[in-house]
C-alpha cells in the first residue's frame, strides 16, 4: 500500500470537520499565543518599562548605583535597568542566576549587584557604575559580563575613575550583565626568551620563547630556533622592521600561516613578535584557529610604542597571553612611571591574567633619551678598580 492511500482515510477525516470548528481552533490558537505574548512580553514591560533617553533626557540613574547615558551623536535609545542585589545572588540557592553563581571563576570575589541593561533602538549607550563598597585596592576591581549562550563570565573592558568614584563601561549587546569583582592575585608565570648562546634551562623557568625564526618581505620563514630543553617552549617568531607589513593578503597569509604551522608540530605553541598592520587581527584570528585545533597555545608580543595599532580587545578573544614590551630603559619602572601608566591602561582592556611584563636582565646603558645594552665590564668600569675583599662561603 502507497503512502496516498495510507493519508487518505486522514484527508476524509478533516475534509468533514465543519468550517466553524476550524474557525474555533485557529480562534484558539490565536488566543493563546495573544495570552503568551502577553506573559513574556507585555507584562514585562508594563512592570519594568523602557525610559526613552533623548536630548531632552540624555541620562537616566538608578539608585542602586548604575548610570546610563547617550554617547555624543546618537539621537535616541530606549534603556531599562534591572538590578539583583550581590547578596541575594550569591545565597539564592535555585533562580535562573544559579549557573552564573556557579560559573563565576575562582579568583573573582563578587563586589556589586548583578546589572542589567536592556536598549531598543539604533545606538548604543554608556554606562557607569558605582565603585562599590569594599572594593579597596581598587586597582584589582575588574568587570565581567554574562554571556548566557556560553554559560561563562567573560571580560568586560572598562575605564576606572577613582577621583569620581565611578568605573565606565558601554554595554557590548543590547542585553548584558555585568558585575564588579575583585580579581585575585595568581601566582605568576616565570619565562625566558632563550638566545643564541643562551643557558640550558631545565625546569628552571616555567615557560621559554627561544628566538631564530623570522618572517621574510613575503611571509616565508627564515632561521633556525634556538635549542633549548625548557619543560614548555613556544619559538618567538619575528616579523619587525621590514618584513611582512600587509596581512591582508590572502596568498601570503595562507603561505605564512601554513609556515608556522609547520614550524610549531614539536612545540607547546607559537609566540608572535610582529608589527601590527592591517588585517593583523584577521591573521592572528585565522592561525588561532588551527593552533586551537591542535591543543597548542599562541601568545604575542605587544610594543607600547605601536600600541595603537593592536586591537587589544579583539585580540584577546584569539590569544593565549600578551607579553608587553615597554622599553630598556630603567627609568620606565619606577613608581608611578611609564610603565605603570601603560599597564593600569591595558587591565582596563584585556583580562589582566592574559598579561605579562617582557623585562630586560641586561645590563643598559642610557645617554641622551637612548638606551643600548652593554656588557658587565662595561657596566662595572664606571665604578673604577674594583676589588673583592675577602671570601664568600655559601655554606
Amino acid at each position: 500500500m502507497g503512502i496516498a492511500s495510507k493519508l487518505e482515510p486522514v484527508k476524509t477525516f478533516f475534509s468533514h470537520i465543519p468550517r466553524k470548528i476550524w474557525l474555533l481552533i485557529g480562534g484558539g490558537i490565536a488566543t493563546v499565543a495573544i495570552i503568551l505574548l502577553a506573559i513574556f512580553v507585555v507584562i514585562p514591560e508594563l512592570a519594568h518599562p523602557f525610559t526613552t533617553l533623548n536630548a531632552e533626557q540624555p541620562t537616566l540613574s538608578h539608585p542602586d548605583g548604575l548610570f546610563v547615558s547617550l554617547p555624543e551623536g546618537a539621537e535616541s535609545a530606549r534603556v531599562r535597568i534591572e538590578v539583583i542585589p550581590r547578596e541575594t545572588f550569591l545565597n539564592e540557592n535555585g533562580g535562573v542566576w544559579k549557573t552564573a553563581r556557579e560559573a563565576l571563576p575562582d579568583h573573582a570575589i563578587p563586589l556589586s549587584p548583578l546589572y542589567t541593561v536592556q536598549t531598543r533602538g539604533r545606538n548604543g549607550v554608556l554606562a557607569e557604575m558605582a565603585i562599590p563598597n569594599g572594593a579597596e585596592p581598587v586597582e584589582l576591581m575588574d568587570l565581567y559580563r554574562w554571556d548566557s549562550a556560553a554559560h561563562r563570565w567573560a571580560f568586560l573592558p572598562s575605564h576606572l575613575d577613582p577621583e569620581r568614584g565611578a568605573v565606565l563601561f558601554q554595554p557590548p549587546t543590547n542585553n548584558v550583565t555585568v558585575i564588579a569583582v575583585h580579581s585575585e592575585p595568581e601566582v605568576s608565570t616565570v619565562a625566558m626568551i632563550v638566545s643564541e648562546g643562551g643557558p640550558a634551562l631545565g625546569t628552571t623557568v616555567d615557560l621559554a620563547f627561544p628566538q631564530g625564526k623570522f618572517i621574510d618581505s613575503r611571509g616565508e620563514l627564515t632561521g633556525t630556533v634556538v635549542e633549548t630543553n625548557a619543560s614548555v617552549v613556544m619559538p618567538l617568531v619575528a616579523n619587525r622592521l621590514g618584513g611582512l607589513t600587509n596581512y591582508e593578503d590572502i596568498g601570503t597569509r595562507l603561505i605564512t600561516i601554513q609556515s608556522l604551522m609547520t614550524l610549531m608540530a614539536p612545540y607547546d605553541g607559537l609566540a608572535l613578535d610582529f608589527d601590527p598592520g592591517p588585517g593583523y587581527s584577521d591573521f592572528v584570528k585565522t592561525l588561532s584557529d588551527r593552533v586551537q585545533a591542535h591543543g597548542k597555545k599562541l601568545d604575542i608580543v605587544v610594543r607600547t610604542e605601536a600600541l595603537d595599532g593592536y586591537d587589544l580587545p579583539v585580540l584577546a578573544s584569539y590569544v593565549d597571553h600578551f607579553w608587553i614590551v615597554i622599553g630598556d630603559d630603567p627609568n620606565f619602572y619606577l613608581p608611578n612611571g611609564v610603565a605603570q601608566t601603560h599597564l593600569d591602561e591595558l587591565i582596563r582592556a584585556v583580562d589582566r591574567r592574559q598579561l605579562g611584563l617582557m623585562v630586560s636582565t641586561l645590563t643598559i646603558d642610557v645617554a641622551n633619551g637612548f638606551s643600548r645594552p652593554i656588557s658587565n665590564e662595561e657596566g662595572l668600569a664606571h665604578f673604577g678598580e674594583i676589588e673583592v675583599a675577602g671570601a664568600f662561603d655559601p655554606a
